[in-house]
């Protein structure tokens, strides 16, 4: 397909074609009637073809509107995505924020508790979370283990509420504790 521009320079010279050759009929410079009629045939041609390149540039036209409400469109959600990832980020900054504050909060009352444990407790407290993903304690939960779903016997459930010194899960081996 041609570019508008290079269509605009055909139709120019051969509408400069036209003009020399309509001046050329009309000036009565040519008394032959058969060149009269080459004349007027070559006329009509260049006009036939202006009128295709016309045609084409109105093609092109409607193609260049379509691809420019196309791109406008894309322009139109890229910005639209660009505000939502924008909003995202300012929420989830919000959010981490919100969370480094919590955990500060957490970390400062958790000193104090740590201080009341044993060191042999909360060694194996430690050991615990290293190797049950962070989690070394679990929920006694209607006579089960919150962390693995193994049922207690009624004996150690009441060994868990009573308080009395440390329990473990016989099948996670995580501390059990009843609220």
């Amino acid at each position: 397909m041609k570019s508008l521009e290079k269509i605009e320079e055909e139709v120019s010279r051969n509408k400069s074609k036209i003009k020399q050759s309509e001046d050329k009929l009309y000036s009565g410079v040519v008394k032959n009637p058969k060149e009269l009629q080459d004349l007027q045939t070559e006329i009509k041609s260049i006009k036939n073809r202006i009128s295709d390149l016309e045609d084409e540039q109105l093609e092109i036209m409607l193609v260049l509107e379509d691809i420019d409400s196309e791109v406008k469109q894309k322009n139109y959600y890229h910005q639209q995505l660009i505000e939502e990832k924008t909003k995202n980020n300012i929420s989830l900054l919000q959010e981490k924020k919100e969370l480094e504050i919590d955990l500060q909060k957490q970390l400062t009352q958790r000193e104090p508790a740590i201080n009341q444990i044993s060191e042999d407790v909360l060694a194996k407290y430690n050991h615990l979370r290293k190797i049950r993903s962070g989690v070394a304690v679990a929920i006694l939960d209607e006579n089960t283990c919150s962390a693995c779903g193994t049922s207690l016997t009624s004996a150690d459930v009441q060994k868990v509420r009573a308080h009395d010194s440390d329990y473990f899960c016989s099948s996670c081996k995580r501390f059990l504790f009843s609220g």
